[in-house]
């Protein structure tokens, strides 16, 4: 969108007047007056999630919340201009928010927090990461006591005065039907803490946790939250844990079963016979335990023990690309293929755009 100029985006809002959901990214162009018009023109909005509003002013937010108060979702990024009293008028006029996005704000504060957490109508979703400036762990924990048992999605990120504490008198007492959770570049966090909070926490197991970055969790860490949320998890993100051990990483292999996504960059213990153990799970006794089966992505990016020759799953993508008028057409061929196997199958499919 970094090519629509102001009018043009007045005039989207002008022709889809029935719009209930509204995403716009790189919407650097977006102003006071094209904005009034999404607070005129656009009645039934339930949702809007903006990535780079830069130009729009306080006045210009509290005109929109006053005239939507039936809000679902205020999702936006980088957003300079956003302060407490915008915070205060969402909250005072939305009183229905579930979902509630605010990265890169420039003014973010305990201030915030305070606001946030009188949204106590079912905060389903909150992203408060990247902050300019750390909020303070006291205020965090207060706002876990206030909105935590609703929330399913938590980010933090780069909160960088939050540690352990956080963790045990914050999400454990009153986070307990989390399904994803991102705490990456939180300095204060330790090994030890970590591994005592999922050993500990009485939430379901979690679908994605994101701990990326954290450079000293470790083993302990690592084997207590896959005894946690191994079963059912997804989602995995340990890049930058560059000491954790070999016996701890192959407990992923061997419980959670359920993986999809793994990234274990700059994990220095990762080798060429990790990787074929969480393919192919441990042999013992001459048959195989555990295994990741349905594992789609595995990063290694900065895994120097990682070479040429490691056990892999590749999937070929053969793209051809045919435009008639209005129609184009797609057609991939798909094939699976272990270097200590024969591809398994092969299907081709056909999609019309």
């Amino acid at each position: 969108m970094s090519d629509l100029p102001s009018p043009a985006l007045e005039t989207l809002a002008y022709h889809n007047a029935n719009l209930i959901s509204l995403r716009l990214d790189f919407c650097g162009h977006l102003d006071d007056a094209s904005f009034k018009v999404f607070s005129t023109s656009l009645p039934s909005l339930q949702r809007l999630e903006l990535l780079g509003p830069f130009l729009v002013r306080p006045a210009a937010w509290q005109a929109f919340f006053k005239s939507h108060p039936k809000l679902e979702a205020f999702l936006v990024t980088q957003s300079p201009r956003f302060n407490e009293a915008c915070m205060a008028s969402l909250v005072k006029n939305c009183p229905g928010i579930t979902d509630l996005r605010l990265k890169e704000i420039g003014h973010m504060n305990d201030s915030f927090l305070s606001q946030i957490k009188l949204l106590k109508g079912g905060l389903r979703h909150l992203d408060l990461s990247d902050p300019t400036e750390s909020c303070h762990e006291s205020a965090m924990i207060v706002l876990m006591r206030s909105i935590g048992k609703s929330l399913t999605h938590l980010n933090v990120s780069k909160h960088s005065l939050l540690g352990d504490q956080f963790l045990s008198k914050g999400l454990q007492p009153h986070a307990k039907t989390l399904q994803s959770l991102t705490l990456t570049h939180l300095p204060e966090l330790t090994d030890e803490g970590v591994s005592n909070f999922f050993t500990a926490w009485k939430n379901p197991p979690l679908l994605s946790l994101d701990l990326s970055r954290n450079e000293v969790l470790g083993s302990l860490a690592l084997q207590s939250l896959v005894n946690h949320s191994g079963k059912q998890l997804e989602e995995l993100n340990i890049n930058g844990w560059k000491d954790v051990g070999e016996d701890a990483l192959k407990v992923i292999g061997l419980l959670a079963s359920e993986l999809k996504k793994l990234d274990v960059g700059w994990c220095r213990a990762v080798d060429d016979f990790l990787l074929k153990m969480w393919f192919e799970g441990e042999l013992v006794r001459g048959v195989h335990k555990g295994g990741c089966g349905n594992l789609q992505e595995v990063r290694v990016w900065g895994c120097n023990k990682v070479s040429h020759s490691c056990p892999r799953k590749v999937r070929f993508f053969f793209f051809v690309c045919w435009c008639f008028d209005l129609l184009t057409f797609f057609a991939f061929a798909e094939g699976h293929q272990c270097s200590w196997c024969r591809i398994t199958h092969i299907s081709l499919k056909l999609a019309v755009r």
